[in-house]
């Protein structure tokens, strides 16, 4: 028989979590999550899907001295196939402003369904921008990142190729010449997934030759019973 005392000493006096959803005719989604744990209390509210002449919300969040925002903005009459972003980290006390932790802008620009762009920047100064192309089963790109914007040595760029067939995947990425991962996923069956990643340092095969040149190399299965 289990009496109250049981439950006691199973944490449901100490700990309590009461959940909230609301969702509008507009597609608009509430959510607030109110938690109590010892003598502490915590208050988080979520906010989705709201969607205004291009301008959508896709995530707020406010919970105890901090804040998360993306939004997303796109017209086709004023930039055809461009969507813009917005991402927003505030957080009481923090570094920037007082309180910025992160302000990302953004666009993603799509010429056709095989050829699409990125391009970010970060009130910190960094930037980061990326192509991706793909046709058949082929695909490719190259990626760019500047920790700095003013500092010009301190970018950071690879570039792509790989093939993706419905049951295996293969990607070899190069960083700035000097290293490669090769990375192959092969879902053997509906119940076995097979998968290898190699590390290859090119550095050492221009010096040396092949000797040592695999830095690192994992294999993986996965088997659902």
């Amino acid at each position: 028989i289990h009496t109250r005392t049981d439950l006691f000493k199973k944490g449901f006096a100490d700990g309590r979590k009461i959940t909230t959803n609301t969702n509008t005719a507009t597609g608009v989604s509430f959510k607030t999550e109110s938690t109590k744990s010892g003598s502490s209390y915590g208050t988080k509210l979520s906010i989705k899907g709201f969607n205004c002449n291009g301008m959508s919300l896709d995530k707020f969040e406010i919970t105890a001295g901090n804040m998360v925002a993306e939004t997303s903005f796109s017209d086709n009459s004023l930039v055809p196939n461009a969507v813009f972003s917005a991402k927003t980290s505030l957080k009481q006390g923090g570094p920037t402003f007082g309180c910025a932790e992160k302000c990302e802008l953004g666009v993603k620009y799509t010429v056709n369904p095989d050829l699409v762009g990125n391009l970010s920047f970060d009130l910190d100064k960094s930037a980061s921008f990326n192509v991706v192309a793909s046709r058949c089963s082929m695909v490719g790109g190259f990626e760019a990142k500047v920790a700095n914007v003013t500092a010009a040595k301190s970018v950071d760029y690879s570039f792509f190729t790989g093939y993706n067939a419905k049951n295996f995947n293969l990607v070899t990425r190069f960083n700035k010449l000097n290293t490669c991962t090769l990375s192959a996923y092969h879902q053997y069956s509906g119940a076995l997934a097979l998968g290898t990643v190699a590390s290859v340092d090119i550095s050492k095969i221009r010096a040396k030759g092949t000797d040592n040149a695999v830095t690192d190399l994992k294999f993986g299965a996965k088997y659902n019973i």
